[in-house]
């Protein structure tokens, strides 16, 4: 998946294999992805998508 990174990011795989993405646009798994996103270092996009509601009708 391709993520835009704000700073360069070091991912280490099972802990021993590290990964080096810079910043800008980075081609990389879901794995990383989500520790580049846990660590603060993804461009945030300006609004993020709210999910449906689920429309009840009350009566």
């Amino acid at each position: 998946m391709k993520v835009t990174l704000t700073k360069p990011f070091r991912y280490w795989r099972h802990g021993y294999a590290p990964e080096d993405y810079p910043a800008g646009e980075a081609e990389m798994d879901e794995e990383a992805a989500l520790c580049a996103e846990q660590c603060g270092c993804t461009a945030q996009s300006a609004k993020k998508p709210e999910p449906p509601k689920d429309k009840k009708t009350e009566e």
